[in-house]
């Protein structure tokens, strides 16, 4: 067992709760403990210790690309931006709170020049973004001003499950032929539960207000700073394994998507093994946010929507008519956007076309048109995107935002035949379906159908029986 999360006494508890196993005769114990804080005489130059590390390119591969940050000007101590600076007192209640779960520790900046170098310490700039209760959800700025994230590179790749795990979890679980029940759970403050080594503490300092004397220190991985998610991951799939181990041969399958968790359970005993699983996670600190728990046939999941109860997959209702909001809203403007906001609406339609395959080959001119902009321009979109938004448009209205999530069926040998054809005057497509003896369906020879025929003076596209002569022409 590997003691993971901040606090003596979980892990005392937790120890004394394994010992008395062992010696009860219930399980074999193997303790080691691994310092997970990394101080100056202990660190990832450690060999041992470093060798240890490396072994997660045999789970994660290994990073070969990396995003090249905004660049600005450095100046280790940024001043905040005008949210977090309205909101100052708000900031201040918040990291007291932190500074009583040993998170933060205010001090001065002559006490960390003493003791870190002031060559060391870097001040970033704060916002802060509003929350419906009264309080502020602090964002650290560690890219401008301080470049603390531009000196910091990924070894390996942080990986997530994607539309093929979340589509597998509901179809391995329906074709089990038992009544699934799914849970979908957060993890509260994901990020702040990774130690951070002392040494580097100075990097990650800030201050609830510009004029006031007091600096914030962040003993923790914190929102902001490129490393947190990367050791959140490493940590949380060590979490995982050690629940899967403890469930054994329960029929379960759960996946963890940054700080959001869903496990899926079949057969008699899956409440008791829904209770086992929770009690797992807590055994080694998780904390949950309770209030934020949803299950039953059906859930969402990160976007996405799970449909056991249909063997389906999707995105949520919400994310699904945010697209057809926007897109009515761009019509009622004649088209004229902001290259910004496009942005923002084609990302997460890319997010969508993930599970929802069908929109893919519609996104190129959306994608050609928001690379050949910059973002601050304001300008009418093309005619052929127009086009493809209100095609989508008319597909979202009429269609769900569910496809199947069963196997996809496979087949070999010809199974389709067409042609087409294109002239300044008309326009022709025709073809056929090869049946398994050979035979065609509804025709008994490619001349006998045809799927439509548009030439000049027609309105629109019509179905034409015996018109493959103008496709051999």
């Amino acid at each position: 067992v590997l003691y993971l999360f901040a606090g003596k006494r979980r892990q005392s508890d937790v120890s004394t709760f394994l010992k008395k196993l062992e010696e009860a005769g219930k399980i074999r114990l193997q303790l080691q403990e691994f310092d997970i804080e990394r101080s100056e005489t202990h660190d990832l130059r450690s060999k041992e210790l470093w060798d240890q590390i490396c072994e997660t390119l045999k789970v994660y591969p290994e990073k070969v690309k990396h995003r090249k940050l905004d660049d600005s000007e450095f100046n280790p101590i940024a001043n905040n931006y005008q949210s977090a600076q309205v909101s100052s007192t708000e900031l201040e209640a918040k990291f007291r709170e932190e500074e009583a779960l040993g998170r933060m520790y205010p001090t001065r900046f002559s006490t960390l020049k003493q003791e870190f170098g002031e060559e060391r310490i870097r001040i970033a700039a704060m916002a802060a973004i509003a929350k419906p209760d009264g309080t502020v959800r602090p964002l650290h700025d560690g890219t401008h001003s301080v470049q603390v994230n531009n000196r910091i590179v990924y070894r390996d790749q942080i990986q997530c499950p994607g539309p093929a795990e979340v589509a597998a979890v509901v179809r391995e679980s329906v074709e089990t032929l038992e009544a699934p029940f799914c849970v979908s759970a957060d993890i509260k403050a994901a990020h702040r539960l990774v130690k951070v080594r002392r040494c580097d503490w100075p990097y990650m300092c800030c201050k609830a207000n510009t004029d006031s004397p007091t600096v914030w220190v962040n003993r923790v991985g914190t929102f902001g700073i490129s490393s947190a998610p990367y050791w959140w991951a490493k940590l949380f799939a060590m979490v995982g394994r050690f629940v899967g181990h403890l469930m054994m041969n329960a029929r379960f399958l759960h996946l963890v998507y940054v700080d959001d968790l869903h496990g899926s359970f079949v057969g008699r005993e899956k409440f008791t093994n829904l209770w086992v699983w929770i009690l797992a996670f807590e055994l080694v600190g998780t904390p949950f946010a309770y209030h934020k728990f949803r299950g039953g046939f059906s859930s969402e999941f990160v976007g996405y929507q799970l449909r056991y109860d249909l063997n389906e997959v999707g995105i949520s209702l919400r994310r699904g008519d945010w697209l057809v909001k926007w897109i009515n809203t761009a019509a009622e403007k004649r088209f004229v956007v902001v290259t910004r906001e496009f942005s923002e609406f084609l990302g997460r339609l890319g997010f969508v076309s993930q599970l929802l395959v069908w929109l893919k080959p519609h996104l190129s001119p959306l994608y050609a048109w928001a690379s050949a902009t910059s973002g601050s321009t304001v300008a009418k979109l093309p005619d052929a995107v127009i086009l493809t938004m209100t095609y989508l448009l008319t597909e979202f209205r009429s269609e769900t935002y569910m496809v199947s999530a069963k196997r996809p069926a496979t087949f070999t040998g010809e199974q389709f035949r067409t042609d087409a054809k294109c002239t300044d005057t008309s326009v022709v497509l025709g073809g056929w379906e090869i049946l398994v003896d050979g035979s065609s369906l509804f025709c008994r020879s490619p001349t006998c159908h045809i799927y439509f025929h548009m030439g000049r003076g027609h309105s629109g596209p019509q179905l034409r029986p015996n018109y493959w002569r103008h496709l051999q022409h």
